[in-house]
């Protein structure tokens, strides 16, 4: 949520009319920014990219949030367990260590100076964001090696 479009989200009003202090006040309207959890269970990447959107310290509450949604409904029983399972699915990818953001990454931005001879700039964020995405996708290709091999065909797209 942007500075500017903060103050427009109901949850953050509920929150300035309780006094919650601005941390709590952010993490709230993080929490309920998020999307609906799909019940049709996740795959490895989906895993790994929710913990990055949520973020690791941000999971726990997620999860009492989305357990309090579900307490009233009918299939209470069965969407806890879905809730349980995807607890421990998250609880292992933790425990993976994944790449969650540019700077988990095998290289770094003067690697690709380096190695692309490129000049500082955006074209560098961009091939280290598509990096991410890739190993996101696939964390055994988080070895310098192969990620300097992405970036140049990544950069050869960039033109």
């Amino acid at each position: 949520v942007d500075a500017a479009g903060f103050a427009s989200i109901p949850g953050e009003q509920i929150a300035r009319r309780m006094k919650l202090s601005n941390n709590q006040r952010r993490r709230i309207c993080h929490l309920v920014s998020q999307p609906e959890l799909p019940r049709d269970g996740w795959d490895q990447p989906g895993l790994r990219r929710l913990v990055q959107e949520v973020g690791a310290e941000s999971l726990e509450d997620l999860l009492a949030l989305h357990a309090g949604d579900i307490a009233p409904l009918p299939d209470v029983e069965a969407r806890t367990a879905e809730l349980a399972s995807l607890r421990g699915d998250l609880e292992r990818v933790l425990a993976q260590k994944p790449a969650l953001s540019t700077s988990d990454l095998a290289v770094n931005g003067r690697d690709l100076m380096s190695h692309l001879s490129l000049a500082p700039g955006p074209s560098l964020g961009i091939i280290m964001r598509a990096l991410l995405e890739r190993v996101l996708d696939d964390p055994e290709l988080n070895e310098q090696e192969a990620l300097l091999d992405l970036a140049e065909s990544i950069n050869a797209k960039l033109g």
